[in-house]
């Protein structure tokens, strides 16, 4: 008898630990390959944003979704985000790949096609839901730090619940200065899935091409 409950136990802490390594399988998160540096930067730069299931609200503007942010090399990105419609939010980067034209309109466009494809899973939590909450007005912050020089390049900002429709573009280009940068974004406009006509988001994406070339001359 004392055998047949021993080895009942034995039975029960084996199903209790598959149990517990199925749920981790079920609630770990998947890739995380972008890591956050130690090293100091050069340069510090604010974003705000605000979470909205419509689309991230630049400035917290309504009107101005899912912009194309622009940073410099050596600085430390911190993410001011505020919650704006009671939804759970969560913000990842990734980064896709160096910079280029043809990159750059071809990453435009998955924006568009197939966002899923450029949320890769070389990528970095910002900020979880549980600290972005779902409480309208809610504040938080998250940081990152691009630094050295193989983080030059696109990089994919996202929300993992919404992801086709908060969603857009970060690229960090080589020029390294000293002094604190301000704030700024490049595409300035409707989200590129609200583009529906073909002919009309190919221009749309030459226009972007061009303010992004003269945007990183002007900071070089």
């Amino acid at each position: 008898m004392a055998s047949n409950k021993g080895g009942v136990t034995f039975a029960v802490i084996i199903i209790l630990l598959v149990s517990v390594a199925f749920g981790y399988v079920l609630t770990s998160p998947t890739g995380g390959g972008l890591q956050k540096s130690n090293t100091p930067t050069k340069n510090t730069q604010y974003i705000n944003l605000g979470a909205d299931a419509a689309g991230w609200e630049y400035n917290y503007n309504t009107s101005d979704r899912n912009p194309v942010l622009n940073v410099n090399l050596s600085t430390t990105v911190y993410f001011n985000v505020t919650e704006m419609d009671g939804a759970p939010h969560n913000l990842y980067i990734a980064y896709d790949g160096s910079y280029s034209a043809s990159a750059f309109a071809k990453y435009m466009s998955d924006l568009t096609t197939n966002p899923k494809s450029i949320e890769g899973s070389n990528n970095y939590k910002v900020l979880s839901t549980s600290e972005i909450t779902q409480t309208i007005g809610h504040k938080t912050q998250g940081s990152f730090p691009f630094v050295g020089s193989s983080m030059v390049g696109i990089y994919t900002y996202w929300c993992s619940v919404h992801y086709e429709t908060m969603v857009g573009l970060l690229i960090v280009n080589d020029t390294s200065g000293s002094a604190s940068v301000a704030s700024m974004h490049v595409y300035n406009g409707a989200s590129p899935s609200h583009v529906n006509n073909q002919s009309t988001y190919s221009t749309h994406v030459s226009n972007v091409l061009v303010t992004m070339e003269t945007a990183i001359k002007t900071v070089e």
